[in-house]
């Protein structure tokens, strides 16, 4: 990241911009972060860089063979901490070679957008050079997947886990109504309340690269996800519960093999 700003010079633009934002005045953030983000995705990766980033792909792809490309998303060092930017920043999924590097710098240009940039100012992070580290994943042919909430608010001792068939960047964005599974951990581990969602479309991977949104109205009546499904993920939410010491909302997906 350091190495991708500096020797573009973004480093010193972002600083400029920042030194002199007045953060209250909502078409300056506005004008900056379009700036900012414009300038980001027109930017030269730097060869080293660029070297390094294809060859490591190369590696996983070799380690991980599929018929589908990598998810390219945000890790920032502050993401998903107690000043938690989840859902703010960019997820560029089923992403080949020939679209890597455009797809790495969507996911820096994101630490600009204006939600993230009023944030940052909220918790006083705006004028801080906070890292943008970028993950490239191997992706899991996703069948169905969701989010599971090792904590459900409305029901003590219970996690909450949605589903949606396909990719599950659509329940993060907003645009699909998941379906709800509620689980109870006391007693025998057991789902006490399903609630049916609204999935009337699914998106999911092409081959090699790209992403297709197709119509599910046939199975829109139908539970995306099995009962004893959802205890599985709800048990893997409350080990990692335990394990970090705070609840968790966990991205978990699926693939045809319920692995």
């Amino acid at each position: 990241y350091r190495l991708f700003m500096e020797a573009t010079g973004l480093h010193d633009l972002a600083a400029e911009r920042f030194m002199t934002l007045d953060r209250h005045d909502p078409e300056e953030v506005a004008r900056v972060a379009a700036e900012l983000q414009d300038a980001v995705t027109t930017a030269t990766v730097p060869t080293t860089l660029a070297a390094e980033v294809v060859g490591a792909h190369r590696r996983l792809v070799r380690e991980h063979p599929s018929l589908y490309g990598v998810a390219v998303r945000s890790s920032s060092v502050v993401e998903d901490s107690l000043s938690s930017f989840a859902g703010q920043f960019e997820s560029v999924l089923n992403v080949d070679e020939a679209g890597l590097l455009d797809a790495y710098k969507s996911v820096v240009a994101s630490k600009f957008r204006v939600g993230a940039l009023h944030y940052a100012s909220a918790r006083g992070f705006l004028q801080q050079e906070i890292a943008m580290p970028v993950l490239v994943m191997a992706m899991v042919p996703a069948v169905v997947s969701g989010v599971a909430y090792s904590r459900e608010p409305q029901c003590d001792g219970c996690a909450l886990v949605t589903a949606v068939r396909g990719l599950a960047q659509p329940i993060v964005e907003g645009k699909v109504v998941p379906d709800r599974i509620v689980v109870a951990r006391r007693g025998p581990t057991r789902v006490v309340e399903v609630t049916a969602g609204s999935r009337r479309r699914a998106l999911r991977c092409e081959e090699r690269a790209g992403l297709v949104e197709t119509a599910e109205d046939h199975e829109a009546s139908v539970a995306a996800l099995a009962e004893e499904d959802a205890i599985w993920i709800a048990d893997h939410a409350w080990v990692l519960e335990e394990r970090f010491g705070a609840p968790q909302d966990v991205e978990w997906a699926m693939d045809g093999d319920r692995t």
